[in-house]
């Protein structure tokens, strides 16, 4: 079933608004975008991260914690058994791999559970087209020193399959961990639509949003990505298989669910359209399901420096298996953008530099 759980044709974001996705194939299961457990009443906003209402255990299976000295940083994104994606501002000149830990299955912060987990990290690779002062390419992958088994509470999120993103007005899905001033204990969901470029830039001044940028969220305010939850999904469901698609990464944002300032999120679209490709190569050359994560990254026939040059990534490659795909030229700004990470956390602070944008 190659490409299943990926929706197979997805509307531009400048088309005319739709509030719905075109149904996906069918995966096995246990396969990408599938939730541990039924979701609850998805047809109204469930609350904002900053102090909604609590995720049972499994809801989020692909929701991880990065993890500075054992303390929470930012959220992440399962996209394989040995890769995680999150913010590139998150590591802020901390790129010593020892000191950070990711922590899958981590529904209540502090406290042990069923399938929780930390996972030294082997690998920290931000995007090479990161810019700390305008955000643009907020991008880091993480390769964990350990490859992990699928489970209720442990599976990977589905990954776009082009260029292509759900239409202004579509109804996504932003989870992470932490208040405005102190963290949540448990994983804290939210439903916000998806933004138009246009609506962005006439909110957040066209002169902060970049290309690699888009927003999502109520102009009215109140329901928000927030400190910490930076590196975080954002996600839409196909209303017929009810996988989960990974359109973006929480990125930053001008204060914490106010009104007139949507989230913004790094999109991944564009960046994601060859790491299918390569993932998906089978030994013999054939090709894997997208679903089949359980196998795919373990197989050493898998070429990595493909994988990572296909992301943008600059890794030391024969010249031969490099296959660029670069996010589009950046677009300067005015002024840096201000990151939800560390306004209210002085312990964050110190650990990302003086530098608000870091």
């Amino acid at each position: 079933l190659p490409g299943c759980g990926v929706p197979p044709a997805l509307r531009p974001l400048a088309s005319p608004a739709s509030r719905t996705l075109p149904s996906s194939r069918l995966c096995p299961p246990g396969s990408c975008g599938r939730r541990g457990v039924p979701q609850a009443n998805g047809t109204a906003p469930r609350g904002r991260i900053m102090g909604g209402s609590a995720a049972p255990r499994g809801a989020w299976p692909w929701l991880v914690s990065v993890r500075l000295h054992g303390e929470l940083m930012c959220g992440g994104v399962l996209v394989g058994r040995s890769w995680v994606l999150t913010a590139a501002h998150c590591f802020g000149g901390k790129r010593n791999e020892l000191a950070w830990t990711v922590v899958v299955g981590d529904h209540e912060l502090g406290k042990p559970g069923a399938g929780k987990r930390a996972v030294p990290v082997r690998r920290i690779l931000p995007h090479p087209k990161f810019n700390p002062k305008t955000f643009h390419g907020d991008l880091a992958l993480l390769e964990l020193a350990v490859p992990l088994a699928p489970s209720p509470t442990v599976s990977p999120v589905c990954l776009p399959s082009g260029s292509t993103e759900p239409s202004p007005g579509t109804p996504c899905y932003i989870a992470g961990w932490v208040f405005p001033s102190v963290p949540s204990l448990v994983p804290t969901p939210a439903q916000v639509p998806l933004l138009s470029q246009e609506t962005c830039r006439g909110a957040l001044g066209k002169d902060l949003l970049t290309s690699a940028m888009f927003c999502a969220g109520y102009l009215s305010g109140g329901i928000d990505s927030c400190q910490g939850d930076s590196g975080g999904p954002l996600a839409c469901e196909d209303p017929t298989s009810h996988h989960f698609v990974l359109y973006g990464i929480t990125s930053w944002g001008d204060g914490c669910g106010e009104r007139g300032k949507p989230g913004v999120y790094t999109r991944l679209s564009g960046e994601m359209q060859l790491f299918l490709q390569v993932c998906g190569e089978g030994q013999a050359g054939g090709r894997l399901s997208s679903c089949d994560w359980a196998t795919w990254d373990q197989s050493p026939s898998v070429p990595l420096c493909p994988l990572l040059t296909s992301l943008g990534f600059i890794v030391l490659c024969a010249a031969a298996e490099v296959a660029s795909l670069t996010l589009p030229p950046t677009e300067r700004a005015s002024h840096p953008p201000q990151t939800n990470q560390c306004s209210e956390s002085s312990q964050c602070r110190a650990s990302h530099g003086s530098d608000p944008a870091a």
